[in-house]
């Protein structure tokens, strides 16, 4: 079995900033404030960060999240993740090291 090497963020700044994100994102989608306007919430996701990297780095973990259906819809989050502008490259590293996880634990969270 091929093991993907994990994508790494650069930075403990980033590495905040990734974490802050994905906290606020399920705040946001499915959490206490998922009625927000999209704006609201973009306008809020743009205050923790606006670089493709990290955003990307979120995407991917989400969009993972949206395919294994883990009980929460997910679709919102990877949609305002992309209209932050989200780097699809660093988006798709990430899922595939998800995926790869996955697969190695037999489907089962990591």
């Amino acid at each position: 079995m091929l093991v993907v090497r994990y994508p790494d963020l650069p930075t403990k700044q980033a590495r905040l900033e990734s974490a802050g994100l994905s906290g606020a994102l399920e705040r946001l989608t499915v959490g206490k404030d998922k009625d927000c306007s999209d704006e609201a919430a973009l306008a809020e996701l743009r205050e923790i960060t606006t670089d493709r990297h990290v955003v990307g780095h979120v995407l991917g973990s989400f969009v993972v999240q949206l395919e294994r259906n883990f009980g929460y819809d997910w679709t919102r989050a990877v949609r305002l993740l992309r209209e932050l502008g989200a780097d699809e490259d660093q988006a798709a590293r990430v899922a595939a090291w998800q995926r790869e996880r996955y697969a190695r634990n037999g489907g089962l969270l990591p």
